[in-house]
């Protein structure tokens, strides 16, 4: 704290997204989500970052055996990318607390 206090530059309080934990959307023929399009979570876990390169290597992974089905490569990553995300999303209530004091007010 005493280094923001210190701070020549003044706070500037930035809001915080996320999805609805276990958000999902539809198949739709020839598209996809990867990173926090898919799983945009606040950042109390530290897993935003991960999660995405992590989808971009697990959707060529998809593609690369899957090459001449398309659909069926992103049916596949999606079967294994969102319960992922649904996991990593619920890691993120927790610490907020930290964050986020009762009494602290908010911008």
């Amino acid at each position: 704290m005493d280094l923001i206090a210190r701070s020549e530059a003044p706070l500037i309080a930035r809001p915080l997204y996320a999805l609805p934990v276990g958000h999902r959307w539809g198949r739709r023929p020839g598209l996809t989500l990867i990173g926090d399009a898919t799983h945009l979570i606040s950042p109390f876990a530290g897993e935003g970052a991960n999660l995405a390169m992590l989808d971009g290597a697990e959707l060529a992974q998809a593609i690369v055996p899957d090459g001449d089905d398309i659909e069926a490569a992103l049916a596949s990553y999606e079967a294994a990318m969102l319960p992922r995300s649904e996991r990593a999303a619920s890691y993120t209530g927790g610490p907020r607390h930290v964050f986020q004091r009762p009494g602290v007010a908010a911008a």
